[in-house]
């Protein structure tokens, strides 16, 4: 998507949404909005920038600017987005969270913290300046790491409704939850209630769907009102009643729902 532009670039446009405007020789500049807590994507839309950039900013233009993206990767099916970089003398990762509240954290080649949006004592780690960066903790499992068992195991040890647990398993949101017991036929019963075959059905449910990942259709959702309610990297069958708008790829369709809503707020 980025790999080996240079960030020419940082604006902040308010505290949680940053745009980095990206050259490389031949090729048409792009500008990255990063939103932690919500989205990461490149936009073809013009944003206006402020004209004296906040102090984060500021400090981010001098680690980053004119630093090549090496690579931006999101580990272990995470909620987390990393842009490694890299200049003639240093190295630097930009991690951004999009979960909670959502972070941006700056560190050295080391993993120690320069700077970050927020900073944090929390229970399982620190987001405290000049210490090693610590990973949240998995919130669920891997699904393209484990297999029916583990996920029939883990399902029977948990209590309470089966979509809300189904979320916590796989760390997904109640949208998938709700589309995998609907594919699989099984009510939003609890978990004391289950059957092993309606495991089996769910596991599926939730295997068509990873498969479903390597033929995209990204598309974003509209009710009948004509308004947008959310962005699907493949038609989901609980969205059956609404209309579907397809796109080329699931960039075009985050720029195009979000930049909608901006505008909407202003108007």
């Amino acid at each position: 998507m980025v790999r080996e532009y240079y960030i020419d670039n940082i604006y902040q446009i308010n505290f949680s949404t940053l745009i980095f405007k990206l050259n490389k020789p031949n090729s048409i500049p792009k500008e990255l909005v990063i939103e932690f807590g919500r989205r990461i994507h490149l936009t073809k839309y013009s944003t206006e920038k402020p004209f004296k950039p906040p102090q984060f900013c500021t400090l981010l233009r001098k680690y980053l600017l004119n630093n090549r993206i090496q690579i931006v990767e999101q580990p272990d099916f995470e909620r987390i987005a990393i842009i490694r970089t890299a200049s003639k003398y240093d190295r630097y990762n930009l991690i951004i969270e999009l979960f909670g509240k959502g972070n941006i954290i700056l560190t050295d080649n080391e993993n120690k913290i320069i700077h970050a949006s927020s900073y944090r004592k929390m229970r399982d780690r620190s987001v405290i300046r000049g210490e090693t960066i610590k990973p949240p903790p998995q919130k669920g499992l891997d699904p393209q790491k484990i297999g029916l068992a583990e996920f029939s195991q883990k399902i029977k040890e948990t209590h309470g409704q089966l979509r809300k647990v189904l979320g916590t398993i796989l760390s997904v949101s109640a949208v998938y939850a709700e589309e995998f017991l609907k594919l699989a036929g099984v009510k939003n019963i609890t978990c004391e209630d289950i059957t092993t075959e309606m495991i089996g059905e769910i596991w599926k449910a939730v295997l068509l769907n990873l498969n479903k990942r390597e033929n995209p259709q990204p598309c974003i959702i509209y009710n009948n009102q004509n308004l947008p309610v959310n962005i699907v990297p493949f038609p989901l069958t609980i969205y059956n009643d609404y209309r579907f708008e397809y796109y080329p790829t699931l960039n075009d369709a985050f720029d195009e729902y979000f930049t909608k809503k901006i505008f909407e707020q202003k108007s």
